[in-house]
């Protein structure tokens, strides 16, 4: 349970895990899968009151919580000034400024809901997946033809796919330059993750996630639509069965 004290803890602070693993490497991308329920669907960080964006933090990998926002990869759900819903970000910009399909990237690195309805609501048990994709042109034909789709292949971009409940909601793309600097963090030893909290934007803003965590899990590659339903479904048996 993180943080359902919210006369003791309005805010958040202290609510998180800090974990660290040697050895991992994110170049050949991820999938990250958060099973869990909202008790809040955002909130304001009142110890920062010239916060105006209220939003939750799910997770983030970064050297340390008081590092540069911009070197986290990151995952949430804040909003932003102009209205709209950012579910994750990849270091600090991506060359790909456009729309997927349900949700799109700005040039600055933000991935959007464009319908700003991520597909998971407070006080329900939602399965998120998120998919990254990255594109390699030196693999083998057969590969790309199986794992690349047409835009990937023409414009050499990266993908993110976005699954709820085991079933594809969306995606958009990335711009290879974002991620790749973003690796130079993320694949040292000595970088943590941070399960429960999460910046978005400016130094030392942080947001803390509400609610139960049931299950996190954050592989290095990226996984198909089938292993992403075979993962759902596992988890829910083996959760059913206590």
């Amino acid at each position: 349970k993180f943080n359902e004290d919210e006369v003791n803890n309005p805010d958040g602070e202290g609510g998180y895990l800090k974990l660290m693993k040697k050895g991992v490497d994110f170049s050949e991308g991820f999938t990250f899968e958060l099973y869990a329920n909202l008790s809040r669907w955002t909130y304001h960080p009142s110890a920062y009151p010239e916060v105006t964006y209220p939003g939750i933090g799910y997770f983030c990998r970064m050297p340390s919580l008081d590092s540069s926002y911009y070197l986290a990869m990151r995952f949430g759900y804040t909003l932003d000034s102009n209205g709209k819903y950012i579910l994750c970000k990849f270091n600090n910009s991506s060359s790909f400024k456009g729309t997927g399909e349900n949700f799109q990237t700005y040039g600055s690195g933000e991935v959007y809901a464009i319908t700003k309805d991520p597909g998971y609501h407070m006080g329900e048990d939602f399965y998120l997946t998120i998919v990254y994709k990255v594109y390699d042109e030196t693999r083998s034909e057969e590969y790309i033809n199986e794992n690349y789709d047409t835009k990937m292949v023409e414009e050499g971009i990266d993908k993110i796919e976005f699954y709820v409940n085991g079933s594809l909601l969306g995606y958009t793309y990335y711009g290879k330059n974002g991620y790749a600097n973003g690796l130079k963090t993320w694949n040292e030893d000595d970088c943590p993750f941070f399960v429960g909290v999460c910046p978005f934007w400016r130094d030392g803003k942080l947001y803390y996630f509400k609610g139960n965590c049931y299950t996190t899990r954050l592989y290095t590659n990226s996984m198909t639509a089938k292993q992403v339903r075979d993962n759902y479904d596992m988890t829910l048996k083996y959760r059913s069965s206590f």
